[in-house]
Formats: C-alpha cells, sequence, structure tokens
C-alpha cells in the first residue's frame, strides 16, 4: 500500500495541508486549502490509512468538485460547469481507472434551472447495443435505468429519450433512431430510423439516411412501417 501522504501529494498541490477527523467512525479526513481559504482538494481515509475518496475542488465558493476518485470502485470522474458559483453542471466524464485515463461514459447535462441530464455517451454498448442516449427536457421524468451502473448527477432525473445510437446498424441498416411520442405519456407514437450519426456535439448529435419510419399505437404495437423508398417517391410525387 502506498503512503497516504504520497498518494495526496501525487493527486494535488499541497497548500496547508491539515488533517480533521472525519464525521465517519474510523476514518479520517485529509485536506488541503488554497491561499485565499478556500477548500482546494479532501482526502478520506480509513483507520489504516488507505484512501477511500478524494475530491479535488475549484478555487469557487461554495467548492464545487472539478474531479474525484473512489478508490473502492476503482473509478473517477472529471466535472465541469455553466455555472459553478451555481452549482449548475455542463458535463461529467466517468472513468474505470483511478487516474482519469479509462473513458467509460460522458453525461451532457441541460443549462437551465432543472440541469436535467440532456445525454449520454457510453465508450462500451449496453445491453441494447447502444452507445449513446439523448433526452428531453421535459416534465415527464423517468428514474433511467438505462444507465445501469454509470453514474451521473441527475441520473434519476432524466427525461424521455428522443434519440439513441447504436454501435452498429440493426438488421435494417439503421444506426441511430429518434422518438415521438404521445403526448404527455412516455408511449412512443413513431420512431424514425437512420443509417448514421455524426458526433460534432455530444449534446446533440446529427443523424442522417432516413431508413424508416415506424408508427405505434398507444399500446406499443406497430401501426405500420413506411421504407425510406416509399418516403421518397410519395415526396416526388407530391
Amino acid at each position: 500500500m502506498k503512503p497516504v501522504f504520497g498518494i495526496f501529494a501525487r493527486l494535488t498541490n499541497k497548500v496547508g495541508l491539515r488533517i480533521k477527523d472525519s464525521v465517519i467512525a474510523g476514518t479520517n479526513i485529509c485536506y488541503t486549502r488554497y491561499p485565499n481559504g478556500n477548500i482546494q482538494s479532501q482526502l478520506i481515509i480509513d483507520a489504516c490509512g488507505t484512501p477511500l475518496d478524494y475530491v479535488h475542488f475549484m478555487d469557487v465558493a461554495p467548492p464545487r468538485p472539478d474531479k474525484s476518485i473512489n478508490f473502492s470502485l476503482g473509478t473517477s470522474y472529471t466535472y465541469s460547469y455553466y455555472d459553478p458559483v451555481a452549482g449548475r453542471f455542463k458535463s461529467v466524464v466517468y472513468f474505470k481507472d483511478t487516474d482519469w485515463a479509462r473513458f467509460a461514459a460522458i453525461f451532457t447535462f441541460y443549462n437551465d434551472e432543472t440541469n436535467h441530464r440532456q445525454s449520454m455517451r457510453l465508450a462500451v454498448p449496453d445491453t441494447e447495443g447502444n452507445v449513446y442516449y439523448h433526452y428531453m427536457d421535459d416534465e415527464v421524468l423517468t428514474d433511467s435505468d438505462i444507465a445501469g451502473d454509470y453514474w451521473g448527477p441527475g441520473s434519476s432525473f432524466c427525461g424521455r429519450v428522443n434519440k439513441a445510437v447504436r454501435a452498429w446498424p440493426d438488421m435494417e441498416g439503421a444506426v441511430a433512431y429518434e422518438y415521438v411520442y404521445y403526448p404527455g405519456t412516455e408511449k412512443i407514437h413513431y420512431k424514425k430510423c437512420y443509417a448514421s450519426a455524426y458526433w460534432y456535439d455530444d449534446s446533440d448529435p446529427e443523424t442522417g439516411g432516413l431508413v424508416s419510419v415506424v408508427i405505434y399505437n398507444p399500446n406499443g404495437e406497430i401501426l405500420k412501417e413506411v421504407r425510406s423508398a416509399t418516403i421518397q417517391a410519395d415526396a416526388q410525387a407530391a
């Protein structure tokens, strides 16, 4: 095991290192402060000196984290803000190591009072084969289980999914989907299927190459599926 202060020195520039007792039984908190007195970093260690959690803060008040480590889980995060003083997140990046190196996921958030999650992009496809979700900023909120083991502030405050991108095409050649819902419900009215998605912006990727449109009834049953060739023919006829 590495000496705790060696780890602490590696993680942050020490400025006025102090130690205080934690409110958590059997643990201590090591922390540093900026020259102006704002908290710079915090490291929680157990009674044997093993690090448990580390948080580095921006030089603002109240303190806002810009990176953190969970040593127990072997994960780390970085944080960016639209407004750090207000604590309004812009993005959170999740890593599956303690060095902010092995990318696992990035979450983006809406720049409004709700600060709901806007999107999630994954390094590894989930059980549905998807690597990206975009969420509506609406009042039909769900405790999203799409996230699985992935964490993000506001993770329980996701609107309805209105875009999803796969890691590989489905059987019909579609790699991206856009969803439109029956008003005020989580029931899909129709789904647009696309052949491509472009990652210019994590908060809202562009889709292209319409493959088909699938229309559902309120019970989730397919009423009609229109292929792109039919849509193009109808448009030309009109």
